[in-house]
């Protein structure tokens, strides 16, 4: 498994945090995991927190909040009418395995859409196939640190093109 280890310093506290995805074989391409951002390193690559994995994509729209739960669980189906809830709790990206929004995802959640990044678990390196923006752009790219070849998704992007399945790093916002 890769992990990134970023120490964050300020004039109050010092903290490590890593970022790694927890390793998610054949068997479980139905686990869906929630990476909180926590902070911003000076190249803005994004500080995460440990992922939170559950079993169904319902019970992280049950997660998000309580008027996500307030409506009880929500099903894939209802993904479209979620929306708005997901972006109040903070949702700037849902980037999932399957094409047309399907299989196994990975949620971030934050409140910045100013072009912070991150490079993917390895769980997650060449696997995004379809993703849900609630940012207006989100950049993939196929090598780490947003280098290499890039495809620009908008917010009603669906699948992604050309780098489907070639994805290493992403860009949230501008």
């Amino acid at each position: 498994m890769r992990a990134r280890t970023r120490t964050v310093a300020s004039a109050t506290s010092l903290a490590v945090v890593v970022a790694a995805a927890p390793a998610v074989g054949a068997d479980e391409m139905g686990e869906h995991c929630v990476l909180e951002v926590v902070g911003v390193a000076d190249d803005g690559e994004l500080l995460t927190s440990e992922p939170f994995c559950y079993a169904t994509l319902a019970e992280v729209l049950d997660a998000a909040g309580p008027s996500a739960a307030a409506e009880g669980s929500v099903s894939a189906g209802s993904l479209a009418g979620s929306e708005m809830q997901l972006q109040q709790s903070g949702t700037i990206a849902r980037h999932f395995a399957g094409s047309n929004r399907t299989g196994a995802s990975i949620t971030i959640t934050g409140t910045d859409c100013g072009g912070g990044w991150l490079n993917l678990s390895s769980d997650w390196v060449n696997r995004i196939s379809s993703t849900q923006n609630f940012c207006p752009v989100v950049r993939f790219f196929d090598g780490f640190d947003k280098s290499g070849a890039s495809e620009t998704t908008g917010s009603s992007t669906v699948n992604l093109g050309s780098l489907n399945n070639r994805a290493n790093s992403v860009s949230y916002g501008s």
